[in-house]
């Protein structure tokens, strides 16, 4: 504070969905830089995109998507509702699959068989994939066995940053779309 104003913003709280109060943060940011209309402009333009790719996913229909990121061969964490992510799908419309709790990051650590209770979900795997992982993925039993990849309802995305704020929302809704 010696140098410069200091703040903080509480935007991940286990079981409150960020995706407001990112908003919030990103008006009171420019307001405290003198660019509140650059603000509004910026919440705004990622309200109308994720409206924008709602409707272009409704008009195809949907199932189920269960959201990860691969941390090793074995385990992968899913998003939950309350994370940047699963806000995210919720805001295109999309029902996260997964029903389980998450942990501070609003992700859940989970082996991959886990991902098996939740057959009839699209997986999206959101990069990078450890390269044991990505052979795991390609050739391992276990994965293959899941009914989302054995039924060919599986991809994997470039890399986006689960705290990445609007930048990231609106990555995660243009790969996902």
């Amino acid at each position: 504070e010696a140098i410069a104003p200091f703040k903080t913003f509480q935007l991940f709280v286990p079981g409150e969905p960020p995706l407001d109060k990112i908003k919030a943060m990103t008006l009171a940011l420019a307001e405290d830089f003198g660019i509140a209309g650059r603000g509004r402009s910026v919440v705004a333009g990622a309200r109308a995109e994720l409206a924008t790719r709602r409707r272009r996913l409704a008009s195809i229909g949907t199932r189920d998507v269960l959201l990860v990121d691969v941390g090793d061969a074995n385990h992968v964490r899913v998003y939950g509702a309350d994370s940047l992510f699963g806000e995210t799908l919720a805001q295109l419309g999309l029902t996260n699959a997964w029903a389980g709790g998450t942990r501070y990051s609003a992700a859940a650590p989970v082996g991959i068989e886990a991902l098996a209770a939740y057959p009839e979900a699209f997986l999206i795997v959101v990069g990078p994939v450890p390269s044991d992982a990505e052979t795991e993925m390609r050739n391992g039993a276990l994965w293959r066995a899941l009914p989302s990849v054995a039924a060919g309802r599986f991809a994997v995305i470039a890399p986006c940053n689960a705290f990445g704020a609007l930048p990231a929302a609106l990555r995660l809704a243009r790969l996902v779309t």
